[in-house]
């Protein structure tokens, strides 16, 4: 009788300790989602005022203003349109966080080409000191959100010019077979082992890493390829440096919406 009044004991206790982690788990849970839709609101919330410093520090540019002052309103003008793509880069992870992905807008786009010329362009303009090697050859229309499309390559290949090897070229290739889109973005240096397996997980920065950003630019651009029904992949080691692969494959054009009137 003392043997099962103990068991018993022990059943009432083990249940109790899991019905207490049990409300500590759905507790915290509410926390993190209620951390993630102020994330959200502020974010949806700084862009208003964002934009208007960086329209103010635009016309500033055109009063002839002093070599100082002038100085002072492109500084206003980076700080500013750097201040838009955290943001940016926020409000797509909360939208991933809490509406269980990234929203595409498909359409078949026939100008991709020069659409990520453009990107890789806009993007050695903060590099001038890099080199940057490109081939793009699509051949067709790609049924995509050039937006989403143009943001997943910016991020990587922003990623390349600040972490990969200064003395060693940037690649950019952009190709299709067999129907499948394959972007890819190499540059020289290798990542540490250990922080592969988190790479495209958000936030992932080393302590020492003193650049600028949130290290959401990798989680980002899985999620978009994600979102596309596609893969991105890292290949990384010493002697063939860093490459990363998104592959799309075929996706059916969207159909037109039908003619109500």
């Amino acid at each position: 009788m003392e043997l099962l009044a103990q068991l018993i004991g022990l059943q009432l206790e083990s249940e109790d300790r899991l019905q207490r982690a049990g409300t500590a788990l759905a507790e915290s849970e509410r926390i993190a989602r209620l951390r993630e839709e102020f994330i959200a609101v502020l974010g949806h919330d700084l862009r208003s005022p964002l934009q208007a410093i960086v329209t103010s520090a635009e016309l500033l540019g055109h009063y002839g203003l002093g070599p100082r002052q002038q100085q002072l309103a492109e500084l206003i003008l980076r700080s500013a349109t750097r201040m838009e793509e955290m943001v940016r880069a926020t409000l797509d992870f909360a939208r991933g966080r809490l509406g269980g992905g990234i929203a595409l807008d498909l359409s078949q786009h026939d100008r991709l080409e020069a659409l990520l010329e453009q990107v890789v362009e806009e993007a050695g303009a903060s590099y001038p000191e890099r080199r940057i090697e490109t081939r793009i050859e699509l051949g067709a229309p790609v049924v995509c959100d050039p937006y989403r499309l143009s943001q997943l390559l910016s991020n990587l290949v922003a990623n390349a010019l600040c972490h990969g090897d200064p003395d060693a070229p940037v690649r950019i290739e952009a190709d299709r077979h067999d129907g499948v889109l394959r972007l890819s973005v190499h540059n020289g240096g290798a990542i540490p082992a250990d922080r592969i397996p988190d790479l495209f997980q958000p936030f992932t920065r080393r302590d020492d890493d003193a650049r600028p950003g949130l290290g959401l630019g990798l989680y980002i651009a899985a999620e978009i390829a994600r979102a596309h029904g596609g893969t991105l992949e890292v290949d990384s080691a010493p002697e063939r440096g860093t490459r990363f692969t998104f592959r799309l494959p075929p996706i059916a054009a969207p159909s037109p919406a039908a003619d109500t009137g």
